[in-house]
């Protein structure tokens, strides 16, 4: 049955708006339009709230606490240590979304439900163990865009990358595993995640792996190109029945197992509810530019220094997550740029005096080249050496991250006393307010890798035709090694100096400890 209402009620003016909407899908979309197209309009057109479910509450919780399990040490991380994040975990949940609270009558309840999933914290350990893993991300959030102009997202639970490079992508599940005549519609959620790494990052990854802690089994598959072929002509066809649906205004409802967790039983034809009318403008979509933070002092002088040299534009920058670049990037520009970033409130005062101390000397050096310049030339005004150009000298300033930072989004590139007092204000006041690891992050989306390149995940895409996230240490140290002059060295990337830099930034990767 259809829903006539939602055809014919907002009228020809909704029908036209909706595929103007930017294209972009995600697994958990594209199995709501699977399940039932009338589900997917109530998600995304509509976005009708749903209250919370002990269920998928559950699920929330032991998500968090296996995520949250990775950040201890690999000997520390037990059923024991699992369990006591159970907690502390519920707690922050209720403080997020006061209204879970409401899903129990009495302590009892509560007391029983955490126990269930505390049952399947120590179910994971029977099919895993923790302690011989370090996964390369948790909660890793991936996007590309296929031909077709399709945006596809997602969030990724865990992903494993061997030392040789094959990835593997796992994800936790609640329930228990499926019958063989679903797994494949089970399997849908990871070869899309796998479609949009290939896509991203031009690498097929080598496993696919659900784990169930319902029943405590393991699904496990090994896509092929051709898998995920099949996959991308799925999804741009889901994308297209969405937009005749939109265009038309049918959203059907189709009955099945999981009506029964449906929230939407009351306004479902199928149970005897009329659907409400449609809206007669689409939901808003968040713009991406209104997200972006404001431009730096460093990008607008850049800006214009290229319309005014180049009478023309060249400019990339995607600013992305912290959890979105890579961790062998952040050690890399600490190990370069800043060893002491952990240490230090911001500013290295052995470093400024060093640095002080090696202009005064640069600059005694210069006056005296320039004095016996002008005696020559006294001596000799008609000589070719009286004609020649006196070096000026390099200043060298001693900045920390932070101190950089500050200069990039606030301040000009002007050399003077009263511009670096205003830049070690700034920089303490960051300090305060953001903190390490914020500021380390900010730093890496808006610092310049080369010619209109500003951000890791422009650098990465400009470089390595890659993400930012997926870095490997060798990429990390060379984009590390251009950071004092990117400009010179995105013009040469393999000269025997930034080789050498590389291999000497790549040996002291592995003595930085990330703070976070």
């Amino acid at each position: 049955m259809g829903d006539s209402s939602a055809m014919t009620e907002p009228g020809p003016a909704a029908a036209e708006e909706a595929p103007a909407r930017p294209p972009s899908l995600s697994p958990s979309r594209a199995g709501d339009f699977m399940t039932c197209p009338l589900l997917y309009r109530y998600r995304v057109i509509d976005r009708l709230p749903e209250p919370p479910s002990p269920a998928a509450t559950r699920g929330t919780l032991v998500h968090a606490v296996l995520e949250r399990l990775f950040d201890h040490p690999a000997a520390q991380r037990t059923p024991e240590a699992a369990r006591e994040l159970l907690r502390p975990q519920w707690d922050r949940l209720l403080a997020e979304e006061p209204e879970l609270a409401g899903l129990f009558e009495a302590e009892d309840q509560r007391e029983v439900w955490l126990e269930e999933a505390a049952a399947m914290v120590d179910r994971y350990f029977t099919l895993e163990d923790p302690r011989r893993l370090e996964p390369a991300h948790r909660e890793l959030h991936v996007t590309t865009v296929l031909a077709s102009g399709l945006s596809l997202r997602g969030y990724i639970d865990r992903l494993d990358v061997a030392p040789g490079g094959e990835i593997r992508i796992v994800d936790y599940k609640t329930g228990s595993a499926p019958r063989a005549e679903f797994e494949a519609r089970a399997l849908f959620q990871m070869k899309f995640y796998a479609l949009v790494l290939w896509r991203s990052q031009g690498t097929i990854p080598r496993l696919l792996q659900l784990i169930y802690l319902g029943s405590g089994e393991i699904v496990r598959y090994a896509p092929d190109e051709a898998d995920l072929l099949a996959t991308e002509r799925k999804v741009n066809a889901l994308w297209q029945a969405i937009e005749r649906a939109t265009k038309a205004g049918d959203w059907r409802e189709r009955p099945g197992r999981l009506c029964n967790w449906c929230a939407h039983q009351a306004i479902c034809p199928a149970f005897g509810g009329t659907p409400p009318p449609l809206p007669a403008v689409p939901a808003p979509r968040s713009d991406p530019a209104a997200d972006r933070e404001p431009l730096s002092l460093a990008e607008i002088r850049e800006i214009w220094r290229l319309l005014v040299e180049k009478h023309r534009l060249p400019w990339s920058q995607d600013p992305v997550a912290g959890d979105r670049i890579s961790d062998h990037l952040r050690r890399a520009v600490i190990a370069s740029e800043d060893a002491g970033f952990y240490e230090h409130h911001g500013v290295e005062w052995d470093a400024i005096e060093k640095a002080r101390d090696r202009n005064e000397k640069a600059e005694a050096r210069i006056e005296a080249q320039r004095s016996r310049a002008e005696a020559a030339a006294k001596r000799h005004p008609n000589a070719p050496t009286a004609k020649q150009k006196v070096a000026v000298a390099k200043v060298v300033g001693g900045s920390t991250i932070s101190q950089q930072l500050a200069k990039n989004l606030f301040l000009s590139g002007e050399r003077t006393i009263l511009r670096k007092g205003q830049e070690l204000v700034i920089t303490e006041m960051l300090e305060v307010v953001l903190g390490k690891d914020r500021i380390l992050t900010a730093y890496l989306n808006n610092v310049e890798w080369g010619e209109g390149v500003f951000g890791a995940q422009a650098a990465a895409q400009h470089y390595f035709h890659s993400q930012a996230a997926f870095l490997g240490p060798a990429q990390a140290a060379r984009l590390a090694v251009m950071l004092p002059a990117p400009k010179r060295f995105e013009k040469m990337p393999s000269s025997p100096y930034v080789l050498g830099r590389s291999a000497t930034i790549a040996a002291r990767m592995g003595a930085v400890d990330l703070e976070r």
